[in-house]
């Protein structure tokens, strides 16, 4: 028979609660590093309790799934032509059961954040390729395409694909840091490797010609 203090020793360990953070969706989002979700951790807490009536553990396919409820409902009160999305935000939170009770900008700052991680990721698609992205994707990030009318790139823009993919993983980098990625800045050598990226001697003006495109189509 166990004692006291063996029973102590088999007991499972507790499990750690997650953060929303942790069970919100990676896969076709870029959150910006330092960039919080609230600003107040009282509404951080607020939030994941309105979840938790969804998804007591913070499963992520259920948090995804509530998640894009919240865009799909914004969808169909989105007014045409509307330019303010604050009120669409907050009257799609209050028309959702597990955010309905939730002070209306919580829901503002949560979907603004997840639209602008969302955003970020399909500019990136100009960028350079995420082939298995359509498959992995879940609800939410469908739901947030819907809601905006804007998709990824099927493919990156032809500028980008004759670019040095390191100088690309570069600028993407300082834009999760939420830096500006200054294409100007792009080195003298950053075709393949001393020729260009049209098979001809590298010249300072082509470097600058290029450059100036680029700067244009990360603009877009």
């Amino acid at each position: 028979m166990a004692t006291a203090p063996q029973e102590q020793a088999i007991k499972a360990p507790k499990r750690r609660t997650k953060h929303t953070r942790e069970a919100l969706p990676k896969v076709g989002f870029v959150y910006k590093e330092g960039v919080k979700m609230f600003q107040r951790e009282q509404d951080s807490a607020a939030f994941k309790q309105a979840l938790q009536q969804v998804s007591s553990n913070l499963h992520k396919i259920e948090v995804d799934e509530a998640l894009a409820e919240l865009f799909t409902k914004a969808k169909e009160l989105k007014k045409q032509g509307s330019i303010q999305l604050a009120p669409t935000f907050e009257a799609a939170g209050k028309a959702i059961p597990w955010s309905s009770s939730l002070d209306e900008h919580i829901v503002v700052e949560a979907m603004s954040f997840l639209r602008g991680a969302r955003e970020l990721h399909i500019k990136f698609t100009t960028y350079r390729a995420f082939p298995q992205n359509h498959i992995t994707e879940g609800k939410l990030a469908k739901a947030i395409d819907t809601f905006t009318d804007i998709y990824p790139a099927k493919e990156p823009d032809e500028s980008f694909k004759r670019m040095d993919p390191k100088m690309i993983d570069g600028m993407m980098d300082k834009m999760r840091k939420g830096q500006k990625a200054n294409w100007d800045e792009m080195p003298d050598d950053a075709g393949d490797s001393d020729v260009d990226m049209v098979g001809n001697k590298s010249t300072d003006k082509g470097t600058k010609d290029l450059a100036a495109l680029l700067k244009a189509v990360s603009m877009k």
